[in-house]
């Protein structure tokens, strides 16, 4: 429920925004974010970047960051201020959550055979193949499975799984939310995003030791 915020004056002249919400990692809720980024991300995209031209690059995400699972939106827009693109995505949000509710049965399938071809597929390269280690060697995941069971995670999930993790994280209360905020000079006089209770990040060193107390 706590929400950090890291703000910057940067020398591009585009804004750049990550709105991530972070809970315990559990493989459900991993395969539910993978499946919901195959639903959200061309929507997102056909929204804010094709209609309404905000941003060059926008796009959600789920993925894992040591004992945590990090979803995501992401944006750079020469268009509008922070908190002016943060508050069209947040339309967005609200319309996407009947139009997640609306996924056919048929298109879910699809979507969930997807994702499954991409983390199944071989590695085509020793880099890849590497890659499946070096993660979880990095995240002290010693038996070196994380991928199978992802896998069958993402065999097992319903679309019921992924409404419940997409309301949970509009919601708010079981996940941590981090703003990082990037106003480029084209947006100097405009406001940085302010959400109700933020805890402002001034020194990154600093905020690590007072996690670790």
């Amino acid at each position: 429920g706590k929400i950090y915020s890291w703000q910057e004056d940067v020398d591009m002249t585009d804004i750049g925004l990550i709105d991530a919400y972070l809970a315990p990692r559990n493989d459900l809720d991993l395969a539910a974010a993978r499946v919901l980024s195959q639903i959200i991300r061309p929507a997102l995209f056909k929204q804010i970047r094709t209609e309404e031209q905000l941003g060059y690059a926008v796009g959600f995400f789920g993925q894992t960051f040591r004992e945590q699972m990090l979803v995501a939106y992401y944006i750079q827009s020469p268009a509008k201020g922070l908190a002016e693109v943060d508050e069209r995505i947040a339309l967005f949000r609200k319309g996407f959550t009947k139009q997640l509710a609306a996924v056919s049965a048929e298109e879910f399938a699809t979507t969930k055979n997807s994702v499954l071809i991409t983390l199944t597929q071989p590695s085509k390269n020793l880099s890849e193949e590497m890659d499946t280690f070096t993660g979880d060697w990095r995240d002290q995941q010693w038996q070196f499975d994380s991928r199978e069971r992802l896998i069958a995670a993402v065999e097992k999930v319903t679309l019921d799984n992924v409404l419940n993790l997409h309301n949970r994280i509009e919601e708010g209360k079981d996940f941590g939310q981090v703003l990082i905020q990037m106003r480029g000079t084209k947006f100097a006089d405009k406001a940085f995003i302010e959400p109700k209770g933020t805890i402002k990040i001034t020194d990154i060193d600093s905020f690590h030791q007072q996690l670790g107390q």
